[in-house]
């Protein structure tokens, strides 16, 4: 059986293949074509010997379009995106709802139930197979990144005036007239996680200055809840060694060591505890590679399996060196630049 037309099949056929399709049927030298449907073609199936048909055990899986996992990735960038935001609204508005006791004044919180359905058919549309894995012609490409920016835009609205509400009912008065900070975690278990600040931070917060601006705070979270940042933690600031020498950069704290090459390859990380070290002697993790891809078909989607055969390591440096960007106790970090 063959479906047959424009659009995988739902544009339905064209004068030019029901023609070619009528002049081949009775052709000799070629297989008989029979013009049918799925029904009819079921239905012969179901009447003829089952037992001479083969068995598929398993997942029905197409192997083609491999592609599809990576291409247009900001579009499946844009679906997580808002489908994390849009979780977070209903969230915060329904505990924004909750606390909001007094409905019928001017300040009164309400849902916003039909701009969340709003939202939610313009991000549904967009998981339409052929969109969401970037096999859809330009047209489609253009409305889904339209359809995503509105999301973002009102979803952000939505969610800044949910959290509004939530620290103006629930907060106290010394927190509101404070320059204190408020965390807020949506996921159903605690946090404790390393967040970037805006200007105004607590004394003796545990931080530290970014070089391109900004400053990292170590907080702690409750799951589906919230939590002032606090001034005067119950946890100090780990420290933090970076040793460098010809061949190697090292950081280390007290929990792990990492060996970095001059390529960027990390070629040892160490459990200080265990003494484990999760890299295989003569392997490197961070490691950079690229692939052909010359796919007979379909070049934006197919992902043929010998291109495993070309795989190539990148790992000649720009400039001969790696660059220490961030040492700090929250943070450390390297650059290095590679040619492709």
């Amino acid at each position: 059986m063959l479906l047959y037309g424009y659009g995988d099949g739902g544009g339905g056929p064209t004068e030019d293949m029901i023609e070619k399709l009528n002049r081949v049927k009775d052709t000799d030298g070629l297989p008989k074509v029979v013009l049918s449907s799925p029904q009819k073609f079921f239905k012969s199936l179901d009447e003829d010997d089952s037992s001479k048909l083969c068995t598929w055990i398993g997942e029905l899986y197409l192997e083609l379009h491999q592609g599809t996992f990576t291409v247009q990735a900001n579009i499946k960038d844009g679906n997580r995106r808002s489908e994390f935001l849009l979780h977070d609204v209903e969230f915060m508005s329904s505990i924004a709802l909750a606390i909001n006791k007094n409905h019928i004044a001017k300040d009164s919180f309400s849902y916003p139930v039909e701009e969340l359905k709003r939202l939610w058919k313009l991000l549904l549309l967009n998981q339409f197979h052929d969109v969401i894995p970037g096999s859809c012609i330009n047209e489609a490409v253009v409305d889904a990144f339209e359809y995503y920016a509105d999301i973002r835009k009102s979803g952000t609205t939505l969610l800044e005036h949910s959290l509004d509400t939530i620290i103006r009912k629930s907060c106290s008065e010394n927190i509101s007239k404070t320059s204190q900070l408020i965390a807020f975690n949506t996921h159903c278990w605690p946090r404790r996680a390393v967040v970037q600040l805006p200007d105004a931070i607590p004394e003796k917060l545990v931080t530290q200055k970014l070089k391109c601006g900004g400053t990292l705070a170590l907080v702690d979270v409750p799951s589906m809840g919230y939590s002032v940042v606090a001034s005067d933690p119950e946890y100090e600031a780990c420290s933090i060694q970076v040793l460098q020498d010809s061949a190697l950069v090292v950081f280390k704290n007290k929990f792990l060591t990492a060996k970095l090459d001059r390529c960027g390859r990390m070629v040892s990380l160490v459990h200080n505890k265990s003494g484990r070290d999760i890299i295989a002697p003569g392997c490197h993790g961070n490691q950079f590679v690229m692939f052909d891809n010359v796919p007979l078909y379909w070049d934006a989607w197919d992902v043929m399996p010998y291109h495993l055969e070309t795989r190539k390591e990148v790992s000649e440096i720009k400039d001969g060196r790696l660059e220490i960007i961030e040492e700090g106790p929250l943070r450390v970090s390297a650059k290095v630049s590679l040619y492709l």
